[in-house]
């Protein structure tokens, strides 16, 4: 629709669009209804569908240079990647907002229901600097911020916090094997890696972990089902010492508390103090365990 401005020319009053299907970055948005209307130099936008539910708005900050985008969103559901999806080249930030700001009552990944989110970012340079980064739902909460590298050649640094209060739950809702029964986690540091968020990979993995697991209980692990999970389950001792201590950990072992800190260097977790006390036993563990060749020396 629009409008009689001045001299001759028409504004635009409001635009409404409706897609079947819309494809955009790779990914499909199916059954989506789009009504966009200006206010003076913002630009207000409704959209609905099958993936989305909710409002943007896009325009200038208030006293600073560059545009705002802020969207709330009742769903945002992210599709997954079409497998014909060309690869895109690197992001050129001067074509994003100065400043974004997100929220979403029910936010989805790879068909993986996240939770609530708030995300809040604004970019600079050569990155993004993460204000605000929060995922909570019934099984676990995580915190976060730090900077997202837009170079290969520079450094992401993410400051993390999760607290979630029945660890197998948890693994449960983001597709895992439920290898803990219970277990209230609580994980905080650093993690770091050399390049974008496209260049992560385990062995470029860096950073410093705190964590305590408390009250839960390892269940019997198939034969190479996580060989990180099968350490600390202990399932591996009868193998590895001649003493037999089968009747205490092959039914899975129950725990009161693990505790310790992890540093990691190029996919090397390294420990010194990392303590797992149960009502069968208490074990302490020091050494490194390679989460890319699946080794382990400890």
């Amino acid at each position: 629709d629009f409008k009689t401005g001045s001299g001759n020319s028409l504004a635009i009053r409001d635009i409404s669009l409706s897609f079947n299907e819309l494809k955009a970055f790779g990914r499909k948005l199916r059954d989506i209804h789009i009504q966009a209307r200006p206010e003076r130099e913002t630009w207000r936008v409704k959209l609905s569908g099958q993936n989305v539910m909710g409002e943007v708005e896009y325009g200038p900050r208030a006293d600073q240079p560059g545009n705002r985008f802020a969207g709330r969103f009742s769903k945002l559901a992210i599709p997954n990647e079409e497998p014909d999806a060309v690869t895109q080249g690197p992001a050129d930030l001067g074509e994003l907002p100065a400043e974004v700001d997100l929220s979403a009552q029910s936010f989805s990944f790879r068909e993986r229901d996240l939770g609530e989110l708030a995300l809040s970012f604004r970019v600079e340079k050569s990155g993004l600097r993460i204000d605000t980064l929060k995922l909570a739902n019934p099984d676990s909460r995580l915190d976060g911020g730090g900077w997202l590298s837009a170079s290969p050649l520079r450094t992401t640094e993410l400051d993390l916090k999760l607290a979630a209060g029945d660890l197998g739950k948890l693994m449960k809702r983001l597709g895992y094997t439920e290898a803990v029964k219970g277990g209230n986690l609580a994980v905080k540091g650093k993690i770091t890696w050399l390049g974008r968020p496209e260049d992560f990979s385990l062995d470029r993995l860096g950073g410093k972990l705190e964590v305590s697991l408390k009250s839960g209980r390892f269940t019997q692990l198939d034969p190479g089902a996580g060989k990180l999970l099968g350490i600390l389950s202990l399932q591996a001792l009868p193998r590895r010492i001649t003493l037999d201590f089968r009747d205490v950990f092959s039914e899975g072992f129950a725990f009161d508390r693990i505790s310790g800190s992890i540093a990691v260097a190029a996919g090397v977790m390294r420990t010194e103090d990392l303590e797992i006390r149960g009502p069968s036993a208490r074990v302490t563990m020091t050494g490194s365990a390679d989460v890319v060749a699946e080794t382990q020396d400890l």
